[in-house]
């Protein structure tokens, strides 16, 4: 069965009609508000499926399927037969059939009964629709899309076309603000396309700091002017291939998306060339490296191997980078005597307080930022529980730290001193000058003056009494540089002068304060875990072992780019991109680098 659906509808505010013809077929059509209905009637009256089309062999008919049955003038029908020039009402739609035409068994006419849209809108009494009040909908269409461009373009447009370019040629010197563009209008900060990182906040409202021009993506000049020291990646003499001579900065650091720093910070970038450094550069002597857990090279660590000394005498370490194997890790030359094991032994150490059970953050400390560990000093880290105190011959002496000269002075003249004065225990002289010293003692219990009572020894026995006080210090240094105290926790050397007078010099401490300079590491994070998770100190016995962690250890908790179960593990995660040793990206750096350096000299005189 073909049915040709005529569908009649009057225009709002009009006496036109517009016509719509659609073919149905089917041994039966259904008629209701439901959306799977072929013929759909949007009315609140109308049941889901209300009504079906058949061909009962007399011709169309309509039969009800609906309780609400068929309108057929005053009456409900449940089936009425079409072909009789009756006319059906379902809601507010009527239907009324004609003969067949082009091709259809059937012909439909479908309209909206006008007087039942006008019983709706008294049913609601004085309530209007919104449709009744407004313009129409182009017209609301045209006022609206005048608004949007007045408020957000030709105004913002009016304010920056009228106002005076910012200089492309000055530079910043000091600071990271431009002096010479004018204050964002409220309109024009409505342009933004998102939220500015935490890095460029103090230009947010600044619009024209970045955007030299309206409508004009960020150049690399205007980056420039604050970030010209910007180094490169590699030496590009060597590897042509990272030179960023003709890269825009925003082909990477990609602003208004809020977060730390506009950085992109996938490690695909990364990867495009580690995954197989050799066809990028045949002169690299990296590994290929796609993924941190699953490719990774295994570190590499600074370790120092040795000290040259210069001319004035100041040492400089001896650095090698070498592959950190955990099985067989690499020994460390500090100079130093540090068992970890028994700092950190259960139950303490015997300090002039007691017993005290010490921790990792009792002597490290991060530093701001926690990048790195303070370096080690004696006086605060040290001295609490290794005091440089001496006792010896009756006398006892706080002595200075790391300065050995300085040490067999104060040794040798206090023993000299208190030989000639009588503080000196006696077993350590002659029996001669014992026994005048035992004399000058009696005389300073009678309150006599210690110089007259010096000058009471002979020259004779003043000098035995130097002699033997100086030999006693010589015994004396080796105590202190060899065992007692020095020696504790350095490797000290024994030499002689040229005159043949023996010198100690106690190896000073090196230690190294950055294992992976190539890499960042921020303890900030990892500070919900335990030091020695990393680092397993507590069963260290020597200062020469090297306590980093392998990459093993690292893999446990980062497990890969992207991967919800693990940490995060990205390249710039532990990477720099921009290495501080290498020289300006390009040229273009280069030349306006010296263009701020000679700006900023220039200001000097004014600034002072």
């Amino acid at each position: 069965m073909k049915v040709l659906l005529v569908t009649l509808r009057k225009r709002a505010g009009s006496e036109d009609v517009s016509r719509r013809e659609t073919m149905l077929e089917g041994d039966q059509i259904r008629i209701g508000r439901g959306v799977a209905m072929e013929i759909n009637l949007p009315d609140i009256d109308v049941d889901f499926h209300h009504a079906s089309l058949q061909n009962l062999g007399a011709g169309l008919s309509m039969v009800a399927v609906s309780d609400s049955g068929l309108r057929v003038g005053k009456r409900s029908q449940p089936q009425v037969q079409m072909g009789g020039g009756e006319e059906v009402q379902i809601g507010r739609y009527k239907f009324r059939s004609e003969a067949g035409r082009d091709g259809a068994d059937f012909v439909l006419i479908m309209e909206e009964a006008p007087e039942e849209a006008k019983k709706r809108r008294s049913r609601a009494g004085s309530k209007r629709r919104l449709a009744e009040v407004l313009p129409s909908r182009r017209m609301l269409g045209w006022v609206i899309s005048l608004a949007v461009v007045g408020l957000f373009f030709a105004w913002p447009m009016s304010d920056v076309l009228t106002r005076e370019a910012a200089n492309d040629d000055i530079f910043v010197v000091d600071g990271m603000a431009r002096t010479d563009v004018p204050e964002p209008t409220v309109m024009e900060i409505a342009w933004s396309s998102g939220p500015i990182s935490e890095s460029h906040a103090m230009i947010q409202d600044d619009c024209a700091a970045c955007h030299l021009r309206p409508f004009e993506m960020t150049t690399n000049n205007a980056c420039l002017a604050c970030h010209a020291t910007s180094t490169n990646h590699a030496d590009i003499e060597k590897h042509p291939a990272v030179s960023l001579e003709n890269t825009r900065c925003a082909s990477c650091h990609k602003e208004h998306n809020g977060g730390l720093a506009p950085v992109d910070t996938a490690s695909t970038a990364c990867a495009t060339c580690h995954s197989d450094i050799k066809s990028v550069s045949a002169e690299s002597q990296l590994g290929n490296i796609s993924g941190f857990a699953t490719d990774h090279t295994p570190f590499k660590l600074a370790v120092i191997v040795g000290v040259d000394q210069g001319a004035d005498g100041s040492l400089t370490p001896q650095v090698e980078r070498v592959p950190f194997d955990p099985k067989n890790p690499p020994l460390e030359g500090s100079g130093l005597k540090f068992p970890h094991a028994k700092h950190l032994q259960e139950g303490g150490m015997k300090t002039a307080d007691g017993q005290v059970q010490l921790q990792c953050a009792d002597c490290h400390v991060q530093e701001p930022g926690g990048k790195l560990m303070r370096p080690i000093k004696f006086d605060r880290d040290c001295s609490g529980c290794h005091e440089m105190l001496f006792n010896a011959g009756g006398l006892e002496r706080l002595l200075p730290h790391a300065q050995e000269d300085e040490v067999a002075r104060i040794v040798n003249d206090h023993f000299i001193a208190a030989a000639l004065d009588g503080t000196l225990d006696a077993s350590v002289q002659a029996a001669p000058v014992a026994a005048a010293v035992k004399t000058k003692r009696k005389r300073r219990i009678a309150g006599q003056n210690t110089n007259r009572t010096r000058q009471s020894l002979s020259s004779d026995q003043r000098g035995q009494a130097i002699k033997a006080a100086q030999n006693f210090a010589v015994q004396q240094m080796d105590v202190i540089f060899g065992s007692r105290l020095c020696g504790t926790c350095h490797e000290v050397r024994k030499n002689k002068d040229a005159e043949g007078v023996d010198r100690w010099r106690v190896e000073p401490a090196l230690l190294q304060r950055h294992w992976m300079p190539r890499a960042k590491f921020d303890h900030d994070p990892h500070r919900v875990m335990d030091c020695t998770n990393c680092h397993n100190a507590p069963v260290s016995k020597a200062s020469s072992d090297v306590l980093m962690p392998g990459i093993e250890t690292c893999q446990s908790c980062h497990q890969g780019e992207g991967e919800l179960d693990g940490a995060r593990s990205e390249c710039v995660d532990c990477h720099e991109y921009h290495i501080p040793t290498r020289t300006p990206m390009s040229p273009e750096h280069a030349e306006i680098f010296e263009a701020r350096a000679s700006a900023r000299q220039r200001s000097k005189p004014a600034q002072q």
